[in-house]
């Protein structure tokens, strides 16, 4: 069993055996994709099945082994690929769970009354959150961070930071320097 982490919208190219189609005698693909079954299965005889009616498709390489593509590899493609390989001299199975991670667009905070809050929508896995900053205050603490997990599979992550009291309200972005000349920071990991 292996773990795949690919890019939302990338294609992927999966593969599951070090053979080529010359000593190949069938190929059989089960696809468990979010509860949703389908399978492609391939033959020495060129004969072709694919009930998962989409773009998927089982490719040739150049090195003349065979490819699974998954073009613009969307939530609806995570899941369990099952590839059962016949050939000549063998056999062999493989367990590959495919999971998409959604890069989070860079969005900053807002700093209003004394607090920093940053808003993370979208994200797959979930991001978290943490603080550091450079200026000498212990009174300085993170409220608990949430994470709601959509319906789309996909994460959102809210945190908010209570600022030093400067006497100001004028706080800049993560990395910019405020008027009273302090540094902080938000690290998503």
């Amino acid at each position: 069993i292996r773990n795949e982490f690919v890019n939302l919208g990338s294609d992927v190219i999966l593969k599951c055996i070090n053979k080529t189609w010359s000593e190949i005698i069938y190929i059989i693909l089960n696809l468990n994709l979010r509860g949703r079954e389908c399978r492609i299965y391939s033959d020495f005889e060129n004969r072709y099945q694919n009930t998962c009616n989409d773009s998927k498709l089982l490719l040739n390489a150049s090195t003349g082994e065979p490819l699974l593509f998954i073009p613009e590899f969307s939530i609806r493609d995570e899941g369990k690929y099952q590839c059962e390989f016949v050939y000549k001299g063998g056999s062999h199975n493989a367990h590959i769970h495919v999971l998409a991670i959604v890069c989070l667009p860079v969005w900053s905070g807002r700093a209003v009354r004394g607090w920093l809050c940053v808003w993370l929508n979208g994200g797959k896995p979930a991001a978290s959150i943490s603080w550091r900053n450079t200026w000498n205050s212990t009174s300085t603490t993170a409220s608990a961070i949430e994470t709601i997990h959509n319906q789309d599979g996909s994460y959102s992550v809210a945190g908010r930071l209570v600022l030093p009291d400067s006497g100001s309200e004028d706080h800049t972005l993560p990395g910019q320097r405020s008027t009273l000349r302090q540094t902080w920071h938000f690290v998503l990991g």
